[in-house]
């Protein structure tokens, strides 16, 4: 669109300018989580390998090997995967305000929760916002930033 005024034509362009800049930012975040979607489907698929895996060694062993060496009785989160020990830790700390995701990552820890993730902060962020989006957990806000808040 053209303006005879060269000051509104200036600030029109530069909001145009700013509306594909923010455009191209969603663009970004789209692929992002669509990168971490397609991991964790992979991490999904080794998981189910794994199960398979276990179950015929419990099958041609008699059932779980029972060892000393085993997590330690404090460790609540040890055997529950991630999304699992997330809506624990929720179910047990998320009141209003909620939890940070920096928070759900010290209280799995405390709790014996072990991970392999190269970002844990990432994969526990994806996990919760999916835990948000099957309704699982519920949102908040604290300290201006999302929390997690117990369903």
């Amino acid at each position: 669109m053209k303006f005879k005024d060269e000051s509104i034509q200036i600030a029109y362009d530069s909001l145009e300018q700013l509306k594909e800049s923010k455009f191209s930012e969603i663009k970004a975040n789209n692929n992002h989580i669509e990168g971490l979607q397609m991991e964790n489907e992979g991490l999904e698929k080794e998981i189910k390998g794994i199960d398979e895996a276990l179950k015929c060694l419990e099958k041609d062993f008699g059932g779980r090997p029972t060892t000393s060496n085993g997590p330690p009785s404090d460790a609540k989160y040890s055997n529950l995967s991630l999304s699992e020990a997330i809506i624990a830790v929720l179910n047990e700390h998320g009141n209003h305000p909620g939890l940070l995701v920096p928070e759900i990552i010290e209280k799995l820890k405390a709790g014996g929760f072990k991970s392999d993730a190269k970002n844990l902060y990432a994969s526990a962020y994806s996990v919760a916002m999916s835990l948000l989006s099957h309704q699982k957990v519920k949102e908040s806000e604290k300290l201006g930033k999302r929390s997690f808040v117990k369903k």
